[in-house]
């Protein structure tokens, strides 16, 4: 249990060293603009009441008829082997669809201009409930993940950033 809460202390100080970092290289220590906006406003979890199936209290996001897990801190962190070999950088994301319809996501860059990202939506889930998807963005950076069912919408902002290990160590 001891080694558990350690390795989960760890990853909240990689993660928030990840987040620093980041803000770091958009050019500002505290992630502000010298006009008062920030550079990549990440969505924090609004921990829905009763989770469906597949969405933790305690990272869950829910708008409407959609709920996901976000990631802690609105950091993503893509992992060396979840890279394709045309660059992008792959994450896999659980939804919950509270409404009947198919699962349609779509993202933007918002700290520069970016490449359209790929999706992968599996069928075999049924028009309702737990829905698995993958999303490769085409590189790192501050980008707005909106995921459409029906007339319902769920959009969140993230960092998405790649996870490297050196000699047991993890780097930005």
């Amino acid at each position: 249990m001891a080694r558990l809460r350690f390795a989960a202390l760890g990853l909240c100080v990689v993660l928030l060293a990840a987040g620093l970092s980041y803000a770091g290289t958009t050019g500002s220590r505290t992630n502000s603009r010298a006009d008062g906006s920030r550079s990549c406003p990440v969505t924090l979890p609004n921990h829905p009441a009763s989770p469906p199936f597949g969405v933790s209290r305690k990272l869950g996001y829910r708008q409407g008829q959609i709920a996901t897990d976000l990631w802690p801190f609105g950091v993503t962190l893509v992992q060396r082997s979840d890279i394709t070999p045309d660059g992008s950088l792959g994450v896999k994301v659980g939804w919950y669809r509270y409404g009947r319809g198919r699962i349609r996501i779509a993202a933007t860059r918002l700290d520069k201009p970016g490449r359209v990202i790929r999706t992968s939506v599996p069928s075999g889930y049924g028009s309702t409930g737990f829905q698995a998807s993958g999303i490769y963005f085409p590189s790192a950076g501050c980008w707005k993940v909106t995921a459409t069912v029906g007339r319902s919408h769920l959009t969140y902002v993230t960092v998405v950033l790649e996870m490297q290990v050196v000699r047991g160590r993890v780097i930005e």
